[in-house]
């Protein structure tokens, strides 16, 4: 199932985890529920992720919109890495990122491979 195929706008997000195989963090999982199913994001070889969340607001929050497309920081980070010699040019990124409605919290997450549970 492709990412950018799903409909998130007005998904509630159940839950936020991260977690490792290695010895760094590399795994983030959100748990959102629509208004048919609860589908599960988990995101494994991630370079990178940002979030600004808005705390004190109380209820439940949910997707406001979705960007797929990485920013011209994130491109210039990773070029900047390849000609250092940091990462192979074969590597390919993707962008997920996540603006909420109640909270107007932000969650960025450039990653190379995600697995999509319904």
């Amino acid at each position: 199932m492709n990412i950018e195929k799903i409909n998130f706008h007005d998904a509630i997000i159940e839950s936020i985890s991260l977690s490792s195989d290695n010895d760094f963090i590399d795994k983030i999982e959100i748990i959102v529920k629509t208004s048919n199913e609860r589908i599960s994001l988990l995101f494994s070889d991630c370079f990178s992720v940002k979030c600004d969340f808005n705390l004190w607001i109380s209820g439940m929050d949910s997707i406001r919109e979705c960007y797929y497309e990485l920013s011209d920081e994130y491109i210039n980070t990773l070029a900047e890495l390849r000609k250092k010699g940091f990462m192979p040019f074969e590597n390919q990124f993707k962008f997920f990122k996540i603006v909420t409605n109640t909270s107007n919290s932000i969650i960025e997450i450039v990653y190379k491979d995600v697995d999509i549970s319904l």
